[in-house]
């Protein structure tokens, strides 16, 4: 697991590169307790970049984690 400091060191490198290569498109999925996101106890983050912009999202397939991907 990560820590919050290498957490917010991700977002950095994200956003940079958002920024730096604009038409840059990507995911980024992460298990996050907490977050900027309502509900998102138990749940999977995505970033989504597309065309310089990074959104922030809940997965709807694999969250919440459990029982989905833990037996």
């Amino acid at each position: 697991m990560a820590s919050r400091h290498e957490a917010g060191q991700l977002d950095e490198l994200v956003a940079y590169i958002a920024r730096r290569f604009p038409g840059s498109w990507g995911m980024l999925y992460d298990r996050s307790d907490d977050g900027g996101i309502l509900n998102a106890d138990n749940a999977f983050r995505v970033r989504v970049m597309r065309r310089g912009i990074v959104e922030e999202r809940l997965d709807p397939f694999l969250s919440p984690c459990n029982p989905v991907i833990e037996d």
